[in-house]
């Protein structure tokens, strides 16, 4: 399973045993192709960054609030933003999210 998400936390990780990562570092073009090509589930939680997204990959990508727990069977992409942390309850509107540089990711959970 493909799922698109803006942030990666330690909180996606599962409690009950330790977890080694692969992080690869991708890029916008490459995730495009990705999720052109094929399905993905969506945990974008604002309006904003799903509009960009959506914008940026071409596809239509879903608001969803849902919490996520990243598994081995599933590949997390993410596009975030570069710099530091935003203040304290700050949702960026899709302007100011597109004047800002999206790091993008590609994220697997080993066995």
């Amino acid at each position: 399973m493909i799922v698109l998400g803006n942030a990666f936390s330690l909180k996606m990780l599962p409690r009950e045993k330790t977890s080694k990562l692969t992080v690869i570092p991708s890029s916008q073009e490459e995730v495009k192709g990705i999720v052109q090509q094929f399905p993905f589930k969506s945990i974008i939680g604002h309006e904003g960054n799903a509009q960009l997204l959506s914008d940026l990959l071409g596809v239509k990508v879903p608001v969803n609030r849902e919490t996520f727990t990243l598994t081995s069977e599933v590949t997390l992409l993410v596009g975030m933003p570069s710099g530091g942390r935003l203040p304290e309850g700050r949702v960026l509107s899709k302007e100011e999210l597109e004047a800002i540089q999206l790091d993008w990711f590609i994220v697997h959970l080993e066995e």
